[in-house]
């Protein structure tokens, strides 16, 4: 069991290795430094002097656990605030996006029978992650498909999303990784 140094007083003794986890833990500040140090003779505590180290240890010990507790605390309200704002960002494009679709759905109810509209559609197209190539057979087999179904290519743009490293003895390459954004637009009449 590890005993913290207010357990250790109140007890009224101390194991060696409970002695040398608290104090170091507090040699490792400066602030505690000294203090340790006014109780060593040549860089060694001395046993008679235990005691009264662990006596005038316990405020600085029991000082830095309520800094360390307090951070931990501040950490976890941090992490609440962000993961609180992240679901509110996500939520706020859910709901732009149902809006979205919505005023669309009902702009297209408006359109008479018979009229004619333009209608798009966007394709993500990511490079090997290995080498970063782009998969342009891929490419020429999603345009195809489309293209039976009235689609034809309106643009196309690249979104480069990281870089790899793909080391093989005796050498290395970089290759920069991409998303290809193909942007189809196709003809509709309205039934």
């Amino acid at each position: 069991m590890v005993y913290t140094i207010s357990d250790i007083i109140v007890m009224g003794g101390y194991k060696d290795t409970d002695a040398q986890r608290i104090i170091a833990c507090l040699y490792e500040s400066d602030k505690y430094k000294n203090k340790i140090k006014n109780h060593m003779i040549k860089g060694i505590i001395v046993d008679a002097n235990m005691d009264e180290l662990l006596v005038d240890l316990k405020p600085l010990f029991d000082e830095k656990l309520r800094e360390e507790n307090e951070e931990e605390e501040q950490k976890a309200i941090i992490k609440a605030q962000q993961e609180a704002a992240s679901k509110q960002r996500k939520d706020d494009k859910l709901a732009t996006n149902e809006k979205l679709a919505q005023t669309n759905w009902s702009k297209l109810q408006e359109i008479p029978k018979g009229s004619q509209y333009y209608e798009y559609k966007t394709l993500l197209v990511k490079d090997s992650d290995v080498i970063g190539a782009i998969d342009a057979e891929r490419i020429e087999l999603l345009l195809n498909s489309y293209a039976l179904d009235g689609w034809h290519l309106k643009a196309a743009l690249t979104n480069e999303v990281g870089h790899n490293v793909a080391l093989a003895a005796p050498i290395g390459a970089n290759a920069t990784i991409n998303t290809t954004v193909l942007i189809l637009e196709r003809l509709v009449t309205k039934e």
